[in-house]
């Protein structure tokens, strides 16, 4: 794998495919993580044990596993491989780790709510029609950000 795009890039991803090994090979920055998976342990799941507002950590050479309990029953699991502590914020009692994913995630959901909007995917069941509706999405989306940045 290129070290320059390990320093360069920071990626932030969604749960959907997510998984631990994943961003072991990729050494993505701060994903969230499906609380289904077979990798997590069961303490790291929502229970009604956990205290409202507390964090679990849990530490790798290079990744950090958070837990954190938004409410009753509900728990928000992410993985980091640019976070190594324990910090949280004390005035909204959430971890860095969260602060960080809500404030960089808006671009990805920009994407889907545009390419969602102004789609050209038609309702088939192929997965390489699909595949490549999503691409043609995509495409215009980069499309209109250059054109933007071109013409404003």
């Amino acid at each position: 794998m290129c070290t320059l795009a390990q320093k360069w890039s920071k990626i932030t991803a969604d749960n959907f495919f997510t998984s631990i090994p994943l961003v072991d090979d990729l050494l993505t920055n701060v994903v969230t993580l499906c609380s289904n998976k077979p990798h997590l342990h069961d303490a790291i799941k929502a229970s009604n044990n956990r205290e409202v507002h507390s964090s679990l950590f849990g530490f790798n050479a290079q990744m950090t596993l958070m837990s954190y309990v938004p409410g009753p029953n509900k728990s928000v699991v992410a993985l980091s491989s640019m976070h190594h502590d324990v910090s949280v914020a004390e005035q909204v009692h959430k971890p860095e780790i969260n602060l960080h994913y809500n404030a960089t995630k808006s671009g990805m959901d920009n994407l889907d709510h545009l390419s969602t909007m102004y789609t050209t995917r038609r309702k088939v069941n192929r997965w390489p029609v699909v595949l490549f509706g999503n691409c043609i999405n995509v495409g215009a989306v980069a499309a209109f950000i250059i054109w933007q940045v071109n013409f404003p």
